[in-house]
Parts: structure tokens; sequence; C-alpha cells
């Protein structure tokens, strides 16, 4: 016996027991241990014995640490939550695939071949599992948690999108098709809330119809008046409802907006005595025999002839303050004064 083999073996001898040591499996462990025992029972045999020992305790060695590692795989294939893939055939046969190797497995180094060939089978059939897209459906949820319901009208759609929500949030789906199908549910019922009137829309409402309550409606027509009065009557409506919906608050505002091109009616002027259209002159003033017309009683003076080219303003002074208001408040209502010009007697 050479002192250089036998070193040889004492190294790897004590090699091994630190592998040894290692191993949370028992019987793997006891494996390995029986293995240094074995081997140090020819720590001083001649150079054959060394030999043979040395090339045994390596290959308990290796074959220790393939054991450990096909243990060490079906513990991890076994932890594996199967509720995060689709249910089917292939996440059936894993199950049933794993619960026999883990029978395997209480005896590791009886079953080693049995515990390897079902390790493989493992590899195979994981490969074959698809995994839910739980991340695509946790995204919809906080995207729709985030929304604020009270900036939405409480109807029908507001109900069906919080139970989307309810039904997205404790899903436990089984399929992929399943959970897309609850994210599109989710997602048509978000679409489908309707906004409330925002504070901006509620205050342009009660600005405009503080102002045009004030217009005096005996100045427009009969048809003109009901239109005023309906228009008002659906913006303090609107004002009172705390569910208005940010569309039909903006019909109001444009209803009120229309009421700024509404004319007022032309007030009558006087009649004057000039000629009317059938060439007819008042009775008050026949014409006399061979001479001028007799002046109306009190007139001293001729009459002023209005230049045909400066119009005479018949509008409502009254009434522009008002409007002029409520264009201002418009922005973009047209305003047209009616004006009309008196045909004189030549």
């Amino acid at each position: 016996m050479r002192a250089e083999d036998k070193d040889l073996l004492t190294s790897l001898i004590q090699e091994a027991k630190t592998q040894a040591e290692g191993y949370d499996n028992a019987d793997i462990e006891k494996y390995l241990q029986d293995a240094i025992t074995e081997a140090e029972t020819h720590l001083n045999g001649d150079k054959d014995e060394i030999k043979a020992a040395y090339q045994a305790l390596a290959a308990a060695m290796s074959e220790a640490d393939l054991i450990d590692q096909d243990v060490t795989a079906i513990k991890a294939y076994a932890a594996v939550d199967l509720s995060k893939y689709e249910a089917g055939a292939a996440a059936e046969t894993y199950k049933s695939l794993v619960q026999d190797s883990l029978a395997l497995a209480k005896d590791p180094v009886q079953n080693k071949d049995a515990l390897a060939a079902a390790k493989k089978q493992l590899d195979e059939v994981y490969g074959n599992l698809v995994a839910l897209h739980l991340d695509r459906l946790q995204e919809a949820v906080v995207y729709a948690e985030k929304l604020n319901m009270d900036n939405y009208v409480d109807n029908a759609e507001r109900k069906a999108f919080i139970g989307a929500l309810h039904e997205a949030k404790t899903l436990q789906p089984k399929t992929n098709q399943q959970i897309m199908e609850t994210i599109d549910r989710l997602s048509n019922a978000m679409k489908a809330l309707t906004r409330r009137a925002s504070k901006e829309q509620i205050a342009t409402i009660k600005k405009q119809f503080d102002v045009l309550s004030k217009l005096d409606k005996s100045q427009y027509s009969k048809a003109d008046q009901k239109k005023i009065a309906d228009v008002l009557a659906a913006a303090k409506t609107a004002m009172e409802n705390k569910n208005l919906s940010e569309a039909d608050a903006e019909k109001v505002i444009e209803q009120l907006n229309s009421l700024l091109t509404l004319k007022p009616i032309a007030p009558q002027k006087p009649d004057d005595g000039t000629e009317k259209p059938d060439g007819q002159t008042k009775p008050d003033q026949p014409a006399v025999p061979g001479g001028t017309p007799q002046k109306p009683v009190g007139q001293d003076k001729e009459p002023v002839i209005a230049n045909p080219s400066t119009p005479v303003d018949t509008s409502d002074s009254t009434n522009n303050a008002g409007w002029l208001a409520i264009i201002g408040l418009g922005g973009a209502a047209a305003w047209f004064t009616n004006k009309k010009r008196t045909k004189l007697k030549k």
C-alpha cells in the first residue's frame, strides 16, 4: 500500500462526510454514511482494494446527489399552485403524477430508479400546463377601482359596473377564456357609465337662468314666450336634479343659449299721417281745393323730413341692458336691433 493512495481515499471520505451532512433527507444521508463506513474499512488495504473503495465511494456520492436532486425537484413540483393554471387534462395528469412521485420519495434510495423516471415525466407534463392570465385580471381590477363612483350617475348601468367589478375581484378562474370574458364584461360596464354634470356646468346653468328669468316676456311673440318658459322650466328642473348627467346638462346649456337668438317684437310707431301703401291720406288732413294741404291743428312748423340714409332706431332700450348681460354671458349670441325707415310723402 502506498501512503499517497491511502491519503486520496481519506480525503474523499472527509468530502463525503461533509456532503452527507448537507442532506435534508435522512434516507439519503444514511445511504451515503453507509458508503463512507464501507470505504473506511479499506483504508489499510492494498493498492487495488483502496482504488476500488475510492471508486465505490465516489459513485455513492454521485448517486446520493442525483437522488437528492430528484426528491428536491418533486417537492418543488408538488408546491406548484395549480389554481394559477388552466384546469383540464394536463392539470389533472400533473396532479396525479405529483401524488405518485411523493409516494416514491418516501423511500428515495429504494425507489431511486422509479423516482428518476417520475421526475422526468413531471418535467414534460409541467411544460404542458397553461398559466392563467391572472396579471391581466388584476390590472383590470386596479384600473376599475380608481374610478370615483360619485362622478357617475346612479342608474342601472352604475349598478351593473359595481357588480362586474365585484365579479372580477372575487373570480376564481379555471380558464383564460373565463378571465377574458370577465375583463370584457368589466370593460363594457365601465364604458356604459354616465358621468354626472360637473360643478362648472351647474354653475353655468344657474347663472344663465338667473339672467334670463329677468326678461320681459311681453316683448316677444307668443311662440317665443312659450319657448322661454319651457327652457327656463327645464333649467330649473336640471338645477334641482342631483343625478343630472353631463350630457343632459350640456343640452340645457345649449337650450339656454338658444334664447339669446330670439328677437323682441319691434314696437309700432303711431300713424303720422304720411302716405299709406295704397296712396290714401288720413281724413284729418283733407286737401284744400286749389291750395296746399291743411296743417293739422297745433302744427306751426313744417314737418322735419328724416334723412332716408339715417335709420330710425325703434328698439326697446329698456330691454337692451338685460340682453347685453346675456350676450356677455353667452359669449357668442348674435344680437340684432329691428329698424325701419319711414317713407315720407314728397
